[in-house]
């Protein structure tokens, strides 16, 4: 029972800190989705790191903080709004997040 609680807790503060990134970059008029960029590459490192953990704590970390602050819903709608006012952005956007999300994640598992 408390892991359930502690996941719903983490799941909230991910999607919580998510929303407050991307409000973040929005307000200052970055023409790529800078927050979402960086919880991603920031979720990845830390999932990285994550590996270490054993248990529940594997789970409340990595699926419920984790994956709520990384949704790939998020990225999919900012790829598709920003590829149709700038597609050649759009691809550097996907390139920043797929390769600096495997470095991250690598980083964090050397770390670990």
């Amino acid at each position: 029972m408390i892991t359930a609680v502690l996941f719903a807790v983490a799941a909230a503060a991910g999607g919580v800190l998510r929303a407050l990134a991307s409000t973040a970059s929005a307000s200052a008029r970055f023409r790529t989705p800078v927050g979402t960029l960086v919880v991603n590459v920031g979720a990845a490192f830390a999932a990285g790191l994550a590996t270490g953990l054993d248990g529940p704590a594997a789970t409340v970390v990595s699926v419920g903080l984790l994956g709520a602050l990384s949704t790939f819903s998020t990225l999919v709608r900012e790829l598709v709004a920003l590829s149709r006012e700038a597609p050649a952005a759009a691809g550097v956007y996907l390139v920043l997040t797929v390769s600096g999300g495997l470095a991250a994640a690598g980083l964090g598992l050397a770390l670990v």
